[in-house]
Parts: structure tokens; sequence; C-alpha cells
């Protein structure tokens, strides 16, 4: 919480160092909240030169505790290739326990990739269900994979990806596709 007022200046002067300084000792002390403001404050260069593999090591501590968002920000550096080589297939599988967490940008981001074909072939249907699963948190952009996907698809398939995608949502993520 310290790391927070430092962070935004609330009650203190605004200093990043100091905020992750906090952050930090959080961390060290198994927070995971304090490990994954670490990871983002390595990864953006707040009050600290931008270090991808020091991010990737905070985010991977907090993923031990099933941190969604040190999971999609894993997928993420494996997908852009920031502190680790590019993998597709690494990059999904942490986006997809984020994804099944509920965290909407883990969802689209995890859309996307089936909707492009990254490290497998293409599967509009499938993409079709994650994006609207996105939509469903809050994502108000899945239309940049929702409309894409469905041109290729009948309306037999788009029908039976929004009752799979409610499926998915209803459940508590438990029954969606992989």
């Amino acid at each position: 919480m310290i790391g927070n007022l430092y962070e935004n200046g609330l009650g203190v002067i605004k200093d990043e160092k100091l905020a992750l300084d906090w952050y930090e000792k959080a961390g060290k002390a198994g927070y995971d909240k304090g490990q994954h403001n670490s990871g983002v404050f390595y990864y953006t260069g707040r009050g600290v030169a931008i270090n991808y593999p020091t991010a990737y090591e905070w985010f991977l501590k907090a993923t031990n505790n099933d941190y969604a968002p040190s999971q999609y920000m894993i997928g993420l550096m494996y997908h852009q290739g920031q502190g680790v080589a590019v993998n597709f297939e690494r990059a999904r599988t942490w986006l997809l326990k984020a994804a099944k967490q509920g965290y909407a940008n883990a969802q689209f981001m995890y859309a996307y990739m089936i909707q492009a074909g990254e490290g497998e072939k293409s599967d509009p249907p499938r993409a079709m269900v994650w994006a609207l699963v996105a939509e469903m948190n809050g994502k108000t952009d899945s239309v940049a994979i929702t409309v894409p996907a469905s041109m290729t698809m009948s309306e037999l398939e788009i029908s039976t990806a929004k009752k799979i995608a409610n499926e998915c949502f209803q459940s508590n993520y438990q029954n969606c596709p992989d």
C-alpha cells in the first residue's frame, strides 16, 4: 500500500523510485501484487531503466499465487519476445491460464492469437468464443476479432460460438475451449 501511495502521490510526494522500493519489499515478502507491480515498473521503465528479464522474474514470482495479471504479462512477453525468446506456444499457455480466471485482456489476446493463427492453424470459431467472453468481461474492442472471424463463419457457427461463450462465462470459465 505504501508503494501505491508513492506511485500516485497520495498524501506524499510522487516518487516512482520509492514506490518501486516499497513494491519490491512487498514482493520479497511474498505478496503477489507487490511482485506484479515490481514487474510492471521494470517492464515499463518507471522509477528504473526498462529491464525485461527482471520484469519477467517478478511476474513469474506472482504467478506462484496464480495472479492473472502477471500470467497475462508473461504471455505477452513470450508473444512479443521481451526478455525471452518469442514462443507462441508458451504465450498461449500463459494467456489461457489468465483467461480462465476471467482476465479480459488475456481473453482478448488469446482470441487474437487463435484468430491470427500464431503458432497453430487459425480457428475463427474458437477465437470468436474467447473474444465474446472478453467482451462479456468489459473488453469493448473485441469487435477487432469478432468481425473478421464472423466473415469466415456460417450463421450456425456464429450462433454456436455465442452459445459456447455464454456457457464458458456462466460456468466461471470451467466449460471453455482451450
